[in-house]
């Protein structure tokens, strides 16, 4: 399983499971858009969206599609998150973004929320860490079940990173202005 962008809500990016030994192609997908973002692989499953707002599920052993989904029309740029029966994504609309939440078993809708960004989700027990991108941005922890905002957080720079979680905290590192300093 690699459930999150870079494998852990601590965003290490390392695996004890062992890498291919030969270089064999199991299988391919294909689609009219292009791969933006990072899959996420969670109980058999691969999560990923394309670069025109299609957000797919493919089985991990022999790539056949199990569901897609049109979500925009500006394409997914954040990895997905997969967290119990529901998988968390953003996608990049040509105004603004949506955030969503679907059924991970059919790509239903559970819920949406506008929010501008391209950051991609930490999910904790009971809330979604996201970056809602408008130029003096915000961390936002939105309610998991419903996406309600529980609290937002000012950043006070633009923010492009995703953000970490672990021990009860949430990492994020903010700014793409050169002149200024980086904060986390």
């Amino acid at each position: 399983n690699w459930s999150t962008f870079r494998g852990t809500l601590l965003r290490t990016g390392v695996t004890n499971d062992t890498g291919p030994i030969y270089n064999t192609t199991n299988w391919t997908f294909t689609n009219a858009g292009r791969f933006e973002s990072s899959p996420a692989v969670s109980q058999g499953v691969l999560y990923i969206g394309n670069s025109q707002g299609v957000f797919f599920s493919l089985n991990i052993t022999n790539g056949a599609p199990i569901w897609n989904t049109t979500v925009g029309n500006s394409g997914v740029f954040s990895s997905p998150t997969i967290h119990g029966n529901t998988v968390y994504f953003l996608d990049l609309g040509s105004c603004c973004s949506t955030f969503y939440a679907l059924y991970a078993n059919n790509g239903s809708t559970v819920w949406t929320k506008s929010i501008t960004g391209k950051s991609s989700p930490a999910v904790g027990a009971n809330a979604v860490y996201i970056v809602n991108d408008t130029g003096s941005d915000f961390l936002l922890a939105l309610n998991i079940t419903n996406g309600n905002t529980i609290w937002n957080f000012p950043l006070g720079n633009a923010a492009d990173s995703s953000p970490a979680l672990g021990n009860g905290t949430v990492y994020i590192g903010a700014t793409k202005i050169s002149a200024k300093p980086a904060t986390v």
